[in-house]
């Protein structure tokens, strides 16, 4: 019989959640995704009538925005002076892998 290891637990990069000012955020020059017209219009619209549900997501060793590049945009289009955000911490590595 074949003894099954136990699974290792995950690692947890989370180390914070707070707010950063729109201007101050740094695009990640490794991002790849672009958003069309449409999807881009229907998150405004979503952000305008909901509110804003999800943090966006920066690397703190980076200081570069890993997730949430379209909210911020629409953020700093529609006026906004600051956006949640939460931290994480990546090697350069971990965070192009993250991007992938």
């Amino acid at each position: 019989m074949v003894k099954k290891e136990a699974p290792q637990p995950w690692a947890v990069k989370i180390v914070g959640h707070g707010e950063e000012p729109v201007k101050g955020i740094l695009f990640n020059p490794h991002n790849w995704r672009v958003h069309p017209r449409l999807q881009k219009e229907a998150l405004r619209g979503a952000i305008r009538e909901v509110g804003f549900i999800r943090s966006v997501t920066v690397n703190t060793v980076t200081g570069h925005l890993l997730d949430g590049h379209l909210r911020v945009l629409l953020a700093d289009e529609e006026g906004q002076e600051t956006v949640p955000v939460e931290y994480v911490e990546l090697t350069e590595a971990e965070e192009l892998e993250a991007l992938a």
